[in-house]
């Protein structure tokens, strides 16, 4: 258990010197003066504990604010400001499609869990830092068994940010 600890403790400071190096571009830097590493690079991300009796899944959780992204994601499309896009079709959706998907209980809000994002990675080699500019988001909603338990994710809206949506 001592040990166990230990490699927790070390796996946390471990994630947290990388975090503090990396940024996201939101400074309005010239991203030609920095290296690109992966451009684009594809990622997903577990944003909500699928397993709540798993202490240190509740701890990594315990920050992120799934509804916000959702709110900032479905508002942007309500508004017009983004177009929504079928993740499986590949195609774009209409605001009354997105509508009718957000109607079916499982496509309820609460049940976002997961969120596959497509990104470039750049390092300032001067100022020892990562920059990841964010080209689109798709959420994922959490499928949940008949007893209760989290199954897996499928997929729901794709947004387009920086001008990266398909023409």
């Amino acid at each position: 258990m001592k040990n166990l600890l230990k490699s927790t403790a070390f796996l946390a400071v471990l994630f947290s010197f990388s975090i503090m190096g990396c940024q996201n571009d939101n400074s309005g830097e010239d991203l030609s003066k920095l290296t690109p590493i992966a451009k684009p690079i594809t990622t997903t991300c577990l944003i909500q504990n699928d397993d709540p009796s798993n202490d240190w899944q509740e701890e990594c959780f315990k920050n992120i604010d799934v509804q916000k992204l959702a709110s900032f994601i479905f508002d942007g499309i309500y508004a017009g400001k983004f177009t929504a896009y079928d993740y499986v079709m590949e195609k774009p959706m209409t605001i009354e499609e997105v509508k009718a998907l957000e109607a079916k209980p499982e496509y309820n809000r609460k049940l976002i869990g997961k969120a596959l994002f497509t990104e470039d990675w750049y390092i300032d080699k001067d100022k020892l830092q990562m920059v990841k500019k964010v080209n689109s988001i798709m959420l994922a909603y959490q499928i949940i068994s008949k007893s209760g338990e989290v199954q897996g994710h499928k997929s729901g809206v794709l947004i387009y940010l920086n001008g990266t949506a398909p023409k």
